[in-house]
């Protein structure tokens, strides 16, 4: 019930004598019952039918200038339709006639609903929306009209959606060569880990504090239409879904099928979103790209329903890490594990170790270690230590790693029981693994990332060119131009030898990519503790191994006239939050803060 839909409240006459309602108002004090016309109708699309019997809507009138949270002069006024009437819950009457009220109605009524000098009141959808009356209570609408002065003639109210619905539309693929064969097998849709339970203010318009993650259960039955499976629908609270995290998923035949954004999509209010999805076996699936219209209209979103190893069996090769340090193992568009090639001080070699991944979270507590790398060859070592364990302590950034006893492989293993060498059983899926980067929407650059202990760093210099906000920051070659912006304490960069940002300001300022930040002493502090000073592990110049893939390069700074001071180039100046850190044979937080350093951000 309870789309869009059209309401009529007539202020009709009424000289009965009746009690003093609870909103304190009596036939004395105003003539005027409020009344909803029996001969309203509402159409509805989420089911396509009438009100029905007992259904039931809250009202609140407000007597002008007062708003939801002040005093209410029918409060939750509660209409049930009845034998085709709307019948109040008791009689409540317009205040004086020259008094002008507003009006604010909802579906489903709702027992308390509104505390006192409140907003919000709580909303929620049914888990198991199979059943017709589940479905129909599970969607929320609100009607609002201002300015209404008591009057026999009738007040129109019209209802809007503020939950939404999805629509499942499923084309046959794999196994199945037409919809009818598929819909014999009698697959079951689910929608996954949807919040159902939330708060609704009434002054804004938002939802909040949303809660209660379940799996719902859609209403209708699957049909035959146009060559697919259509039919399926819910009603689900406006929220965000993580793009990593399956949203829809079709059990057949014992396989999962799960559909996954790729990307965090919003499910906005009043809207209707239509997904028509195609069986495919696991693949890595494209990001959707799709603009939702209001429920009115019509929005399709097409996707895969990519096929889902139950057994959790997963087969995946080491990749090369010529394009990050950092690799997803990817189950369609879901990841299942972290791949890194770093460096592990616990026995001074650069290593891949792999981590699984859980609900998008990767767990560097169960790292396994595929493979230890000869520093004088540069490829795996020949000896048996590869297949050991690294479980970190993030809190600090220390590591405990356990040898292994197994030969080198370039092919990894995943069960439910943990990461191997050794295939682990049949129905084994094999999985692509993807390189990693931090893209930076604001010019469309990406960087390369790269793990040391339980840090995420940049492998190369930020060259934003302006501020999170949008705002330009000036590229100042001359030397006078850049002397003028230290003395007016503006903020400035520079090319000549690298991106050279001014000042100190600029650096702790929004200019680092969303999700990223500017080091803090602490995580400078934390790295050099990681690397026990050896500055040659995370730079590039003679006698440096860059055993990390930091790749920090000597550029020097600039300084506060606009010159490059040639003695500088050996050694790297870089912004901390508050302070320079000057990088050599050590790392060392200087406070000078009137120059031109370049910058290196870390994940938040």
């Amino acid at each position: 019930m309870k789309p869009s839909a059209t309401i009529l409240l007539f202020a009709a006459t009424a000289l009965t004598a009746c009690s003093k309602s609870s909103t304190g108002f009596s036939p004395e004090d105003a003539q005027i019952p409020i009344q909803i016309s029996s001969g309203s109708r509402i159409q509805t699309r989420v089911l396509d039918n009438l009100f029905e019997e007992n259904d039931e809507i809250g009202l609140f009138v407000l007597q002008q200038p007062n708003a939801i949270t002040d005093e209410r002069h029918a409060d939750n006024l509660r209409f049930t339709y009845l034998n085709g009437t709307w019948v109040p819950e008791q009689t409540s009457y317009y205040p004086s006639a020259s008094n002008a009220c507003d009006f604010i109605a909802y579906y489903p009524y709702t027992d308390n609903a509104l505390p006192p000098s409140s907003s919000t009141m709580e909303c929620q959808t049914a888990a198991d929306q199979s059943q017709k009356a589940n479905y129909s209570h599970s969607d929320f609408l609100v009607a609002e009209r201002n300015g209404i002065t008591p009057s026999t003639e009738a007040v129109a109210l019209v209802f809007k959606h503020r939950m939404a619905e999805i629509h499942i539309e499923i084309n046959p693929g794999g196994i199945f060569n037409s919809p009818e064969e598929l819909l014999a097998q009698n697959p079951v849709i689910t929608l996954k880990g949807v919040c159902t339970q939330g708060q609704y203010n009434l002054s804004d318009k938002t939802f909040s504090d949303l809660e209660n993650r379940s799996d719902i259960i859609p209403y209708g039955e699957l049909t035959v239409t146009d060559g697919k499976l259509i039919g399926k629908r819910a009603i689900v609270i406006p929220q965000e879904i993580q793009g990593n995290q399956p949203f829809i998923q079709m059990q057949v035949n014992g396989k999962a099928y799960n559909f996954t954004f790729g990307e965090d999509h919003a499910i906005r209010p009043a809207t209707k979103e239509t997904y028509t999805l195609t069986m495919k076996g696991s693949a890595p699936q494209t990001y959707l790209e799709a603009e939702i219209d209001d429920w009115e209209n019509e929005s399709h979103m097409e996707g895969e329903l990519q096929e889902h190893n139950d057994n959790g069996n997963y087969r995946f090769s080491v990749p090369d890490f010529s394009q990050s340090a950092v690799y997803k193992a990817m189950d369609g568009n879901q990841p299942v594990a972290e791949i890194c090639k770093e460096y592990l001080n616990a026995c001074a070699a650069q290593a891949i170790i792999v981590y699984p991944i859980h609900n998008g979270t990767t767990d560097l507590g169960q790292g396994y270690v595929a493979q230890i790398f000869d520093a004088s060859t540069g490829q795996p070592s020949d000896s048996p230590i590869h297949g050991g364990t690294a479980a970190w302590d993030e809190g600090n950034n220390t590591v405990d790693y356990q040898q292994g006893t197994s030969a080198a492989s370039n092919v990894i293993y995943m069960n439910e029981g943990g990461i191997s060498l050794i295939p682990s059983g049949s129905n084994t899926a094999e999985l692509t693994a993807e390189p990693c980067f931090l893209h930076d929407e604001r010019d469309g650059k990406s960087y390369r990332i790269v793990k040391i202990g339980t840090q995420y760093w940049m492998s190369e210099n930020l060259a934003a060119t302006q501020f999170n906000n949008g705002e330009g920051i000036p590229n100042l070659q001359s030397e006078a131009l850049w002397t003028t912006a230290i003395e007016n304490a503006e903020a400035a960069y520079s090319t000549d030898n690298g991106h050279h940002y001014y000042t100190y300001a600029a650096a702790q300022g929004d200019i680092a990519p969303e999700g990223w930040m500017v080091p803090r002493s602490d995580d400078w502090d934390r790295l050099a503790a990681y690397i026990g000073e050896d500055t040659s592990l995370i730079t590039i110049r003679e006698g440096s191994s860059n055993l990390t893939g930091l790749s920090i390069e000597g550029t020097g700074y600039r300084d506060e006239t606009g010159k490059y001071p040639p003695h500088t180039f050996p050694t790297t100046y870089m912004w901390g939050q508050g302070c320079t850190y000057c990088i050599d044979q050590d790392i060392r937080m200087l406070t000078w803060k009137s120059q031109g350093n370049t910058i290196r951000c870390i994940r938040e």
